[in-house]
């Protein structure tokens, strides 16, 4: 069966410790410290010095409706809650807190939604005043966050409309947006034609796409974006032991610590209930066991209880075997893997001062720029030149044995 090759922060820690103390020990204490710094950084560098295919991706967003159902009051004060705004005869949506309220052509952004009829407003945009009951108003939603790794966009958003044609919308930076939104067109919702990026309190660290205007229906966009890579946080799991019956997907541990960290880490399998599985090159220990399989963690339902993506084996089981759980090394393996590797071994040779590190560098820099006329994927002949078309790559199946 064709897989990804897929190799973990395990890996290349243990290669980075190889190359620069061919010592046959592992590291410990400051010296494994160092060799992970190096390869978190390697990893943040690489991202960083090239539009990489392998990073393209491709994500929809669904907008909500408008909703005008009912009528509110506002309490700005002694109320069951401070700036309480309550609605009769009508539902507030389940995103309501997500919206902003419009009332007398006055927009206000809700803060939370306290049940079906109530919500409260912001404490610094608000009407400051009471206002009676009856009065007619609009709630929408122009902002949706962005994936958790959103980096940048590659491509405009595009509606799709029946019949095949797609609208880009215009791109304002967010000044002029807030502008135009509020107080040059004086509108509030109808058909979007700008949008922009904006940090929009969804949470901490995360942007969102604002759009100007906010959708007067339902729409759904589509939108390239470049992503960052998946956060490296487990090195090395392997305390205890783990049992698997042929055929299942469920690991259970003994004497284990799995956390939900380890949800989307790769585990690997050994037979051998005394050595630890290792790479198809051994480990530091200068162990040679290589890992029989390796899977996906897809869930994790305590510290001896986990789910895996595919099973180990249809026909034998393992009990009271070794394992190690590590993260994944978020790179295409064909293209990124030997930069990746060489950008260790210079961000580590920069942190215990070696003298070695400006070589390294200049190895490092070539195996990039090399690496970036690999990511040009496909070519085709038009017009007697050759014409770059960008590409998308993504996770293969990790469902690995090793090739005897």
């Amino acid at each position: 069966m064709a897989t990804t090759p897929v190799f973990t922060y395990q890996d290349i820690a243990e290669h980075v410790w190889h190359v620069m103390n061919p010592a046959n020990k592992p590291p410990t204490g400051r010296e494994l410290r160092v060799a992970k710094i190096a390869v978190v950084s390697a990893y943040r560098d690489l991202a960083n010095r090239h539009d990489w295919n392998y990073y393209k991706r491709r994500a929809t967003i669904a907008t909500e409706a408008p909703y005008t159902t009912g009528t509110i009051t506002y309490d700005h004060t002694g109320g069951t809650y401070e700036r309480e705004l309550t609605l009769a005869d009508g539902v507030w949506p389940a995103n309501a807190a997500r919206g902003v309220v419009v009332i007398n052509d006055k927009h206000y952004p809700v803060e939370s939604r306290k049940s079906d009829t109530v919500c409260t407003l912001s404490v610094n945009i608000n009407p400051s005043v009471d206002i009676a009951s009856g009065t007619s108003y609009t709630w929408y939603r122009d902002a949706y966050p962005l994936p958790v790794n959103f980096r940048r966009l590659l491509s405009s958003p595009i509606e799709s409309i029946s019949g095949g044609d797609t609208v880009p919308l215009t791109y304002l930076e967010p000044g002029s947006h807030l502008y135009t939104t509020r107080h040059d067109s004086g509108h509030t919702t109808d058909d979007p034609e700008w949008y922009t990026i904006a940090n929009h309190g969804d949470y901490i660290g995360g942007l969102s796409i604002v759009f100007g205007r906010a959708p007067a229906s339902a729409k759904t966009y589509d939108l390239m974006y470049q992503v960052s890579p998946r956060e490296l946080r487990t090195y090395k799991e392997a305390a205890g032991t783990i049992s698997i019956d042929a055929g299942t997907v469920v690991v259970t541990g003994s004497g284990t610590s799995f956390s939900s960290f380890h949800q989307g880490s790769v585990i690997r399998f050994t037979e051998s209930t005394e050595t630890e599985p290792t790479s198809v090159v051994g480990n530091v220990n200068g162990d040679d066991n290589p890992y029989i399989a390796q899977r996906v963690v897809q869930s994790v339902s305590g510290q001896s209880l986990l789910g895996i993506d595919a099973q180990v084996s249809a026909s034998s089981s393992l009990s009271g075997c070794k394992f190690t759980i590590s993260d994944p090394v978020d790179v295409e393996p064909i293209v990124m893997r030997t930069p990746l590797e060489m950008l260790a071994l210079f961000h580590f040779a920069r942190l215990t001062k070696r003298k070695d590190a400006t070589t390294l560098e200049q190895d490092a820099e070539k195996a990039i720029l090399y690496a970036m006329e690999q990511d040009n994927r496909t070519a085709v002949i038009h017009s007697g030149t050759l014409q770059d078309l960008s590409s998308t790559s993504t996770w293969g199946s990790v469902d690995v044995t090793p090739d005897s």
